[in-house]
């Protein structure tokens, strides 16, 4: 089967001082082969990235995993074909529906968001050996799965059945447990490292985004400074965490945090920046919205 090209072009270097991780961060553009639309979502320490694609404004989306220099588009059964293959490269039209990856871990497990009949009700999957599973929160009215550690511990959100709000879950082999910031109005769990740690973002009352950290159940949250909104994204196993916030002004920006200390992260020339996963190298992933107002998937990484 022919395989897609990797569209991965070094655009620029960011230099920052993080205490005892102080480095340069190069940045690579990533793009999809043909496609409008590109977002990178997860990296995991072998350097294998997951994102997703579509082919015009508005069209079905497509995941992809990147491994050995070569894009391989993800389709979950009946969202945007028949087979639930693994393909590689890029053919055929659009399909009817969608599949987003969101997340790999360390064995190349892979999950993702599907919208995969006629009701149109997304469902979480867990990739794995080629085979897919479908992962639903019981009694919820629509599930997305975004993050997974190597124990296989699952991480995402859900739409209650009283259709009043999304919450956070830990998927842990089948048994679920909901994950609510206190006194939020939404909850969602985005990511989570090997010691089982998890970050995400919640509402409060007044509708301000703030994000959050999870440690064995105690929740605390994560606030950029100065920024009018805030989405924790990912985690390490050393604790880095990646992110999301908005500034006055409504401009969208990428962030590290390390400890207590935050880092802006602004793809070159962009609009816009959003950073959504971080591996134990500190190999960054994520978007960025061109002038044209494009999205582009990016790697940022660290510079020996």
């Amino acid at each position: 089967m022919k395989k897609a090209a990797f569209v991965m072009m070094a655009m620029a270097v960011m230099v920052f001082t993080a205490g005892q991780a102080g480095a340069s961060f190069t940045f690579s553009q990533i793009d999809y082969p043909g496609a409008s639309d590109t977002q990178a979502t997860g990296i995991n320490n072998s350097g294998n990235i997951v994102g997703w694609y579509w082919y015009a404004p508005g069209g079905a989306d497509y995941g992809f995993l990147y491994t050995g220099g070569n894009f391989h588009t993800i389709n979950y059964p009946g969202s945007s074909n028949s087979s639930g293959q693994i393909n590689s490269g890029s053919s055929g039209n659009a399909p009817t529906y969608g599949t987003v990856v969101t997340g790999i871990n360390g064995p190349d497990h892979i999950v993702g968001i599907c919208v995969y009949d006629n009701s149109k009700v997304s469902r979480g999957f867990l990739l794995t050996g080629g085979n897919f599973s479908s992962i639903n929160y019981p009694g919820s009215l629509g599930t997305t799965a975004n993050g997974i550690n190597n124990s296989d511990y699952i991480v995402g959100d859900y739409w209650d059945a009283a259709g009043k709000g999304y919450h956070g879950f830990l998927d842990v082999g089948g048994n679920f447990s909901s994950i609510d910031y206190p006194g939020s109005s939404n909850t969602q769990a985005i990511g989570i490292n090997n010691s089982g740690n998890i970050v995400g973002w919640y509402w409060d009352a007044k509708g301000v985004a703030h994000g959050f950290l999870d440690t064995g159940g105690s929740l605390s949250s994560i606030d950029y400074p100065g920024a009018s909104g805030t989405q924790a994204t990912g985690i390490n196993n050393s604790g880095y965490i990646v992110g999301v916030y908005w500034d006055a002004s409504g401009v969208f920006h990428g962030f590290l945090k390390i400890g207590e200390s935050f880092f802006s992260i602004d793809y070159p020339g962009a609009s816009g920046t959003f950073a959504f996963g971080i591996n134990d190298l500190v190999d960054i992933v994520g978007q960025y919205k061109d002038a044209s107002g494009v999205n582009h998937g990016f790697e940022a990484a660290p510079v020996k």
